[in-house]
């Protein structure tokens, strides 16, 4: 049975995720996320405007104990463009060492 799950976003990567030309978020790989799973729908709720929001189907899901790592399984074409080095430092903006090392990471991969 497929579930949705929901997560906010940043505008430039709503957009981004809206137009299909980011294909894979990034996430920590803590107990709320390790229940997505394949077929599963994120419905993805812009943090500027939280009355934007858009439902994508996850078609796979890639794990790493770090995002360094992690990002470089991606080209930047499934990123929407953007560099490993911008993406990797709005990761650790958003999340602190800690808990990328108890969690893990992962990557949601969509459709294109």
């Amino acid at each position: 049975m497929t579930a949705t799950h929901e997560m906010h976003v940043k505008y430039n990567y709503f957009a981004l995720l809206q137009n299909g030309d980011k294909l894979v978020e990034f996430r920590l790989n803590d107990a709320k996320r390790q229940k997505i799973n394949t077929g599963d729908k994120i419905r993805f709720i812009c943090q500027d405007d939280l009355s934007t929001a858009l439902v994508l189907s996850v078609s796979g899901i890639s794990t790493s104990s770090d995002f360094g790592s992690l990002l470089k399984r991606f080209p930047s074409s499934m990123l929407g463009g953007i560099s490993y080095e911008e993406q990797l430092s709005d990761l650790r903006n958003l999340y602190n060492n800690e808990s990328e090392n108890e969690y893990g990471t992962m990557a949601i991969i969509f459709e294109g």
